[in-house]
């Protein structure tokens, strides 16, 4: 299953779509936001960078399998990744592309306010 997204992730992921005239305008208007905002040529490149990666491990689906037996009881030790298992079952790809944008624009948000 893929996420509505899945054109961006196969569009940037392709190296022969990558520097055709369409996927080109996209990297120039990525960048000419964040040179505006205030960041550096270097964070910029890296940020770029930064959001295809996301696009394309958000549309990527790993299919559900069961726990190999002995799995839970290995688990028990690990008390923190225990407590997450419901909501990592509950989490689906969209919910995890929103919640990396978000958790992306917080930080390029902050790193911002840190540069003055």
């Amino acid at each position: 299953m893929t996420t509505p997204h899945a054109w961006a992730a196969l569009t940037a992921s392709t190296g022969q779509n990558s520097h055709r005239p369409h996927r080109l305008g996209h990297i120039e208007t990525t960048a000419r936001i964040l040179l505006e905002a205030g960041f550096s040529e270097a964070d910029t490149a890296g940020i770029s960078r930064l959001l295809t990666a996301h696009v394309l491990a958000s549309v990527e689906s790993l299919p559900a399998r069961k726990p190999d037996e002995g799995f839970l009881a290995r688990l028990a030790a690990f008390p923190h990744v225990n407590r997450l298992g419901p909501a990592f079952a509950k989490q689906d790809g969209e919910d995890l592309f929103e919640l990396g944008v978000e958790v992306i624009l917080g930080g390029l948000e902050a790193r911002l306010r840190l540069r003055g």
